[in-house]
């Protein structure tokens, strides 16, 4: 059974509709949106950050089965530089378009945005985990969905439960991935249904309701990254699974960067051509631009990683663990 943490096909999918869903939250304020991609992203949304997560529970699961602190420490030193790094990365680009005070600056390190919310969570996660083991899987993942309802729509409450998900049952998980074109089939249906029924009932403020609409959701996706192997399309998806993070924290820069540069020819009366080209246009670019950011920078050190010398002088005489990956 393929590994939960290797669907690098199914990752593939999810990170070019998380770079094309972020290219139409920005340019949909100024006339550069279409309604048929909010079509596409409501269908998209409960399964996106959830799949994220539950690969990242899966893959701190060592902790569980009492892997070294030496693990521990090098994922939370990693994940938390990163989110340092890039946070000020991202504030030096806002910075050029608008003007930050230093208290701006301080309160989004300790506030995550939008953009870094994910790296922040996920040392949340992990600290939630350890703290509430005692409790045992049922406990916390029920704690879980009622943090979810406590906290609505935010996206750092309502992740939490996919990632315990993934933590404590990493191994009974791939059982229910199976690979078949019926499978595919049958999931969309019943993955289309939960949503129109969800939907159009509103339930989704039911205990357990969102997360199981997710949690399908998150087997239809991997479904069709397994269909989509041994296509044309294969060997790019992989390519992509591979590399999610840094072209996670690459992408919004670059798409803020290509509006600078498009904004003036954009911008004016609004028509359905630009509205219905822009956006699609923009995800393209702004996909290939993070890709080639990567590939040529990749071996710059402290970029996409801490510095190895960093974790060796915070970890002395201890293994160096690997720079995770989304």
């Amino acid at each position: 059974m393929e590994p939960l943490t290797r669907l690098q096909s199914s990752r593939g999918i999810a990170i070019i509709a998380v770079v094309f869903f972020h290219v139409q939250m920005i340019f949909q304020p100024i006339g550069l949106g279409h309604w048929r991609y909010w079509v596409v992203y409501t269908v998209l949304s409960p399964v996106l950050m959830p799949f994220f997560f539950l690969l990242l529970g899966s893959s701190f699961s060592r902790l569980r089965d009492g892997a070294t602190s030496t693990f521990l420490t090098g994922r939370m030193i990693s994940y938390g530089y990163l989110y340092l790094v890039w946070s000020v990365f991202e504030l030096l680009v806002l910075s050029s378009q608008e003007s930050l005070t230093v208290s701006d600056i301080a309160l989004s390190l300790v506030l995550p945005t939008d953009y870094m919310w994910f790296l922040f969570a996920t040392v949340a996660y992990v600290l939630f985990a350890m703290m509430t083991a005692r409790a045992g899987a049922y406990v916390q993942i029920g704690a879980a969905i009622g943090i979810a309802l406590l906290g609505g729509t935010n996206h750092i409450t309502e992740n939490l439960v996919f990632f315990l998900i993934g933590y404590h049952y990493r191994n009974a998980l791939p059982s229910l991935f199976g690979s078949s074109r019926f499978g595919l089939v049958t999931l969309t249906a019943a993955f289309a249904a939960a949503l129109l029924a969800t939907n159009a009932l509103e339930i989704t403020r039911i205990p357990g309701v969102r997360e199981a609409v997710s949690l399908l959701g998150v087997l239809w996706l991997v479904q069709l990254g397994r269909q989509l192997d041994g296509t044309f399309a294969g060997p790019a998806l992989n390519w992509l699974g591979n590399r999610t993070l840094p072209i996670y924290l690459i992408h919004l820069p670059i798409i803020r960067g290509i509006g600078w540069l498009i904004l003036p020819e954009a911008a004016g009366e609004y028509s359905v051509y630009k509205a219905a080209l822009y956006p699609p246009l923009i995800g393209v670019l702004a996909l290939v631009g993070s890709a080639l950011f990567y590939v040529a920078f990749k071996n710059v050190p402290g970029l996409f990683g801490p510095p190895v010398s960093l974790l060796k002088a915070l970890r002395p005489r201890r293994q160096v663990a690997a720079l995770p990956s989304a």
